[in-house]
């Protein structure tokens, strides 16, 4: 079974690594450079899990969350990215929004595959 993921993050560099490290733990990649595309991506392939950063321009990660949250409930695990995590506001409001956790960036490489796993996606 090959997992499908989304992740949205309008770096570049930390998009591609993050391509990298999911497609060599065997998942299909959705790559989305913010928001609008994220959710855009979702409406024509549901993925198994999404993993969006909140800082992206056009929509940002926030409002992509409310967005995906509004088309599919609980049905898709959604993990908010930001290298501003430590900011109770912040993790506060992506949990509002329909998170299911906020992640800290960068990304420690290994709860990525940590939160796939818990998912039964690897």
């Amino acid at each position: 079974m090959t997992s499908t993921v989304l992740i949205a993050d309008d770096n570049p560099d930390a998009l591609n690594l993050m391509i990298l490290v999911l497609q060599a733990l065997g998942c299909e990649v959705l790559a989305a450079k913010d928001g609008q595309e994220a959710v855009s991506i979702v409406q024509e392939r549901f993925p198994d899990i999404a993993f969006l950063d909140l800082s992206m321009p056009t929509m940002d990660g926030f409002q992509a969350i409310a967005e995906l949250r509004k088309m599919f409930a609980n049905s898709i695990p959604v993990y908010a990215l930001s290298a501003h995590c430590g900011q109770q506001d912040l993790k506060k409001k992506a949990l509002e929004m329909g998170a299911d956790e906020c992640l800290c960036k960068p990304v420690d490489l290994d709860l990525i595959e940590a939160k796939l796993k818990q998912h039964s996606l690897l």
